[in-house]
């Protein structure tokens, strides 16, 4: 399962629609801090998810806030999508975010990516 964190809720069912019609299961949540199933549990934690895409446009994220991210997902890998301005690429790579897409880019650069990124952990 992938777990994709994007706050504009248009933008969020779009991707996880066309992500699964290319038959990948996908958890869409509004935000990192509300990541917990209906029985409490936190979907970010390890082996909860096989990637996570987050869009670093909404709700002020911070390398230390992705930081801890990171550390309460374990070893799951992540794709962050970015606007022209924030958080610098050299900045995210050198914190383990290697798997970054700049806007513009369309929905199925996104599953593309997706894949791509999933091929590369299963290996």
């Amino acid at each position: 399962m992938l777990i994709l964190v994007i706050k504009n809720w248009k933008m969020r069912k779009m991707i996880k629609a066309q992500l699964e019609e290319e038959g990948f299961e996908v958890l869409d949540i509004e935000s990192t801090d509300n990541a917990f199933d209906i029985k409490g549990r936190d979907v970010l934690a390890p082996g909860k998810s096989s990637l996570i895409v987050i869009d670093l446009t909404d709700n002020g994220y911070t390398i230390d806030k992705l930081r801890e991210i990171q550390k309460r997902a374990g070893g799951t890998p992540f794709i962050l999508l970015r606007g022209a301005v924030g958080i610098l690429d050299s900045e995210l790579k050198k914190e383990g975010f290697n798997f970054i897409l700049k806007r513009p880019f369309t929905i199925g650069q996104l599953v593309k990516e997706v894949a791509n990124v999933l091929d590369k952990s299963s290996r």
